[in-house]
């Protein structure tokens, strides 16, 4: 491996962040500790985007940021203050959109066009108005009547013909050009006449390569595979040579002259295959190029031995870190207020596969409805097939398989997904038997399929993602709301509560078969920041007591329901997000209006994700009234609620600062890159995007940061940073060491052995932290517990890395002269 990160801080660059404003903050982040910058999306991408993800053109460096000539600088600058630079390749997408010119060729030429076979789109669809062209859904009525009300026409644009759309313009075919009168340039009231005449208009716009649609209505038609259900959003067919090099191309080059080390890959399994394109990008690299991925990983999942890549960015370590945070004992009194809240017992897996279920059936129709018909013909209807699609989708246990069409040889792994998949979904369905037997015989018997059932089977493993992410993540997710800090990307909601010893296992297993892979508390796409997270997580300590203060704040609330709204599941989705996210300090009323409309937009986002009452596509408009006005109206300073609310934050927020103190120290000595989301130096509440991409206060942090010894120790902030700045510059020191040093689990022994965490770094570096706060205001409650050191140990002398105490360490010490100050140590031998 040419490259290995160590400490890597995530920038979000935008139009308002730009290259050099990056640029700015070298010198802090190198006295931070940080090595590798790792950027958010380069390429030129939808004005003033705001996360890059949605781009338009990869062959040009955004502009917005700086242009080629900005990103040319920064590297340099970047690699004399030591970083290396690692950058966002979102190779699944791209943008549709007519600022992106490949959409826009294709719109104009069609099937001819040179990009046609780059993105991943139907021309034969069975639907006849979409033959031979491309779905575009912008409009706001139905097509016809966005005809007849004049909201589609023919304009000129810099003396070109164009149709006129939703304020956009889109090029014309030149199939079209026989019915457009040539006097249509000189003379100015030519295109009133076209417009009004409908039949002419109608006939010019049917000689078109894509059909105009009503934008949602575009779900039961839509002939283009998607980034899970968004419209704006193609998918690339990364299989395709000619798209995979004309793509690559530039972030090639870029590497190949080393201003970058190395690549995050972007949703990896929206790709055919995804072994092909990891092989395919490390060919064009003249060295050995550094390559984690966005892969999301299941409670038990690996990545495919296969894969040529360094790791994930680390969702399935957040979660493993949550668990270690949550008390069991908890889990019976928040089960209990759940369902008395939702009057309902509650099988959650039930739940996760009438809400795919749910996903499928309204968002998918028109995939779900084009794999069917590519098996038709087959000893089944395209109605059963379409509805044995949809129940195999509902019990799919992970992201997606990767069945290769060709017949080679599958995993172990995936015949384990499929048959899980297959034998839960006959059980369900009896009556789909023969169709799963169909279905059943193309995944697993694959020497001689024909062109239609592999295009089916590469289809449906495609689709697979969106399933989970959109069913389980962004439905499920925003509706189980039994304790919202388990709720993240990645996560095992349905377990509460691990053990040490699970905690242990799993690193020791990352350490053995991906340590260069990542560790993560926090990213642009975490539900809810880290600090939001354990705060809440010290609810399932205090539960019995939270129960009954829910009850009554249910009570106090009632008066600000409108017509029953908001509903009981979102109402005790707000009370956590409440006590997980706001200020533990006094605010002023500015502030607490800034507060307030954060969380309303947040909340606006969660009920539509939920697709309870509200979602996306269609507003109830009076639900979401009454949730607005029910925030506004609890949160004023008058009501019974407010105070109430507040001294909750005051009750847990210690502990839960006194939780991230403790969860970062155990993550900083792992055997893995750690990665630091832009702004969480200091201690971050916050919500899912774009709530987690406010403007960072980097003066302010910068002031901290050269003032840190003298503030060390003043509050559990400002040592939050100090502990990162000082195990950060260790880490760098140690570097590979870190990665290969031995890993050993520490018998924690006494009456408290379950408030602690520890282990032991190639007998050179002991790591130890605290849990469960609650009920602990200080540090003087291990009593009689000792944690035992490993047999041929010999006595060494340590010092404490935070503190400088010195202390010579035995076979057993007690936690009294290891974690006397602070929620967490970590001792390094002299």
């Amino acid at each position: 491996m040419t490259y290995a990160p160590i400490n890597l801080y995530r920038l979000q660059l935008h139009h308002e962040f730009t290259f050099k404003d990056a640029e700015r903050i070298f010198p802090y982040l190198q006295q931070l500790g940080i090595d590798t910058l790792y950027c958010s999306p380069i390429f030129e991408a939808v004005a003033k985007s705001r996360h890059g993800y949605d781009v338009t053109n990869p062959l040009h460096i955004n502009k917005e940021l700086g242009g080629e000539e900005g990103f040319y600088t920064f590297c340099k600058k970047a690699h004399t203050y030591g970083f290396g630079v690692i950058v966002d390749v979102v190779a699944n997408h791209m943008a549709a959109s007519l600022s992106n010119p490949w959409w826009r060729d294709v719109l104009k030429h069609g099937p001819s066009s040179r990009y046609a076979g780059y993105f991943a789109i139907d021309w034969s669809s069975s639907l006849h108005h979409l033959t031979g062209k491309v779905l575009v859904p912008i409009l706001d009525v139905p097509f016809y009547e966005a005809v007849e009300q004049g909201k589609i026409g023919l304009a000129l644009q810099e003396r070109e013909v164009v149709i006129r759309a939703m304020g956009q313009f889109f090029p014309v075919s030149e199939r079209s050009y026989s019915l457009i009168p040539s006097e249509i340039f000189s003379h100015k009231n030519c295109i009133a006449k076209i417009n009004s005449d409908k039949k002419l208009l109608l006939s010019i716009l049917d000689k078109q390569y894509f059909f105009l649609e009503f934008w949602q209505a575009a779900a039961q038609s839509i002939n283009y595979r998607r980034f899970f259900d968004i419209h704006s959003l193609v998918a690339l067919n990364m299989d395709n040579p000619k798209c995979f090099d004309d793509f690559h191309a530039l972030i090639i080059r870029l590497f190949n002259e080393n201003y970058l080390q190395g690549f995050r890959i972007d949703h990896p399994d929206g790709f055919y295959d995804p072994s092909q394109y990891f092989l395919s990008l490390r060919k064009q690299c003249k060295r050995s190029p550094y390559i984690v991925i966005e892969k999301i990983l299941e409670r038990d999942e690996r990545i495919p031995h296969t894969w040529l890549v360094h790791g994930s960015v680390g969702y399935e370590y957040l979660n493993t870190l949550n668990q270690l945070f949550v008390d069991p004992q908890g889990a019976k009194a928040l089960t209990a207020l759940y369902e008395a809240l939702l009057e309902k017992s509650i099988d959650a897996e039930k739940e996760v596969q009438e809400e795919k279920r749910m996903f499928v059936r309204r968002y998918l129709p028109s995939e779900v409805r084009f794999m069917a018909s590519c098996l038709t013909g087959r000893d089944s209807t395209q109605e059963l097939l379409q509805e044995a699609i949809v129940e195999l989708y509902a019990f799919f246990p992970v992201y997606r398989t990767y069945v290769d069409p060709s017949g080679a040889s599958m995993s172990e792994e995936d015949r384990s997904v499929l048959l899980e998949a297959f034998d839960k979904a006959q059980v369900f369905a009896p009556h789909l038997e023969g169709t799963f037997q169909l279905l059943h015989d193309i995944f697993f018997q694959r020497d001689s399929l024909s062109q239609e059932e592999k295009v089916f089977l590469t289809r449906f493993q495609q689709i697979a993602p969106a399933v989970m992410a959109k069913g389980f993540e962004d439905t499920h997710l925003y509706n189980y709301n039994r304790l919202l800090s388990l709720n993240e990307v990645g996560s095992w909601p349905h377990h509460f509560g691990e053990e040490p010893a699970f905690f242990h296992e799993k690193m020791q297993s990352k350490q053995k078969e991906c340590p260069w892979g990542w560790m993560t508390l926090s990213t642009h796409d975490t539900k809810r920041s880290y600090e939001m997270r354990m705060r809440l997580h010290v609810l399932s300590e205090c539960a019995v007591e939270w129960k009954e203060q829910v009850r009554m704040w249910r009570e106090d609330n009632s008066q600000y329901k409108h017509q029953g709204f908001p509903d009981a599941n979102i109402e005790y989705f707000l009370y956590q997000s409440l006590v997980g996210f706001w200020p533990a300090q006094q605010i002023d009323a500015k502030e607490r209006q800034s507060l307030i409309d954060r969380v309303q937009a947040y909340l606006m986002k969660a009920a539509r994700e939920a697709k309870a009452y509200t979602n996306w596509i269609h507003h109830h408009t009076a639900y979401e009234h009454a949730l607005q006005a029910f925030i506004g109206a609890i949160l004023q300073e008058d009501s019974l609620f407010y105070p109430s609310m507040l001294q909750w934050v005051y009750k847990i927020s210690s502990a839960g600062e006194k939780n991230s103190i403790a969860g970062l120290n155990l993550s900083l000595f792992l055997p893995a890159p750690f990665d630091v989301y832009q702004g969480t130096e200091l201690f971050d509440f916050s919500f899912v995007d774009p709530d987690n991409r406010r403007k960072v206060d980097y003066s302010l942090r910068q002031s901290l940061l050269q003032n840190l010894e003298n503030r060390a120790h003043q509050d559990l902030e400002s040592f939050k940073m100090y502990m990162l700045h000082k195990a950060l510059s260790i880490r760098k020191k140690l570097h590979s060491s870190l990665i290969t040093a031995s890993y050993e689990p520490l018998e924690v022994r006494g009456s408290q052995e379950k408030h602690v965490v520890a282990y032991l770094r190639d007998r050179n570096l002991l790591v130890l932290s605290g849990r469960f706060f609650f009920e602990h205001r200080d540090f003087s409650f291990w009593k009689d517990t000792e944690i035992q050191l490993p047999k041929g140990w010999e006595e060494k002398p340590f010092r404490e890395i935070y503190t400088q105490k010195r202390l010579r360490i035995k076979n057993s010490m007690r936690l009294d002269d290891l974690l006397s100050s602070a929620p967490a140590s970590a001792w390094m031998v002299e």
